[in-house]
């Protein structure tokens, strides 16, 4: 991120191809992406160059995903008025990786992450209800993150385009024998703070040989513990708007009820919690109609669906690696290193 971020400017139909292609593969070559688009690395660069200092798109990555991991959807009570600084607050802490100030029962709402069980006790119990102007804490344990990604400019390269970048593997954890050390999270951090750092870069930043860089790299990515995203200011979507749900629905249909539920364009983010609510699922829309249009198909599509609370997003706070503005740009860089206390 720039010292001073500069103006932001309206996304432009090559924007959005260049922001796709880095979606579908978050580190490939500007050779490669540029192919995708139909524009000379140089020119796709520059593109992406202009987005990210503007704080309008960037390139992060989730803390290192480890069997160990711990995630829960926290959300806060707090006295009158106390609700920005709250949210501010926790917002830079590393455990919370998306705040917002929301408009429901509470009104703060935060992801956490912890490593470890028993951070996340500690984490939500001392330091959180610990805050002034706290009222009341209300923790949901995420038990499986069933469907996630932002996918901002989905559908503006076709099927060819995209067949012309590479796919990340996801990987996954396969044997006791699978560790991480400092030099992966070191990786890992600097990736949070840009994503696309060229590999000669991070081999600066972790005091590492390049090969070794690239080495573990690819290990990360194949057991599934580095995982790469893609955000766009708010402000320069077609859905300017979020929403939280919280829902439950009989046992038997939890995992059809999550399958239809990330098959519809305007979902985000779909996880599995434990307590009086299975489900907390993340969705966006144009306008305020549009979620009582929404409303409205969920009960179609997903009858045994029982929404319980919606919290619409009044201000976003913080989105992964990233502080933002009342309008989604990005405006500072803070840690997502869960391991401190």
């Amino acid at each position: 991120m720039p010292d001073s971020v500069a103006a932001p400017v309206a996304l432009s139909e090559l924007d959005l191809a260049v922001i796709h292609a880095v979606e579908r593969s978050p580190r490939a070559s500007w050779a490669a992406v540029g192919t995708a688009v139909g524009v000379d690395p140089t020119t796709a660069a520059r593109r992406w160059d202009r987005l990210e200092s503007t704080g309008t798109a960037w390139v992060t990555c989730y803390p290192l995903v480890l069997p160990s991991s711990v995630a829960a959807i926290v959300e806060l009570t707090c006295a009158p008025d106390a609700a920005p600084a709250t949210a501010r607050r926790i917002a830079r802490d590393p455990q919370a990786l998306f705040v917002d100030v929301v408009a429901g029962a509470g009104d703060v709402l935060a992801t956490i992450a912890t490593d470890g069980i028993g951070a996340m006790s500690a984490y939500v119990v001392e330091q959180l209800g610990a805050i002034p102007g706290v009222t009341s804490v209300h923790t949901q344990p995420v038990l499986a993150v069933l469907s996630s990604g932002t996918h901002i400019a989905r559908g503006t390269l076709d099927k060819a385009a995209l067949s012309r970048l590479p796919v990340p593997d996801p990987g996954h954890f396969g044997s006791a024998t699978d560790r991480v050390d400092d030099l992966d999270w070191a990786l890992c951090l600097a990736l949070s703070r840009d994503g696309r750092r060229p590999l000669s870069a991070l081999s600066t930043d972790v005091d590492a040989g390049e090969a070794t860089v690239r080495r573990r790299l690819a290990r990360l990515t194949k057991l599934g513990a580095l995982r790469m995203m893609v955000e766009v200011a708010t402000a320069q979507t077609t859905t300017p708007l979020t929403a939280w749900y919280s829902a439950r629905t009989p046992a038997r249909s939890l995992v059809t009820a999550a399958t239809t539920l990330a098959a519809m364009p305007t979902i985000k983010a779909v996880t599995s919690v434990a307590g009086s609510n299975n489900l907390v699922f993340k969705a966006v829309f144009r306008d305020l109609e549009d979620i009582h249009l929404f409303d409205t198909r969920l009960g179609q599509s997903l009858p045994e669906l029982e929404t319980t609370d919606r919290k619409l997003v009044l201000r976003p706070i913080r989105l992964m690696s990233r502080l933002v503005d009342a309008d989604g740009y990005a405006q500072d860089v803070v840690s997502i290193d869960i391991r401190r206390h």
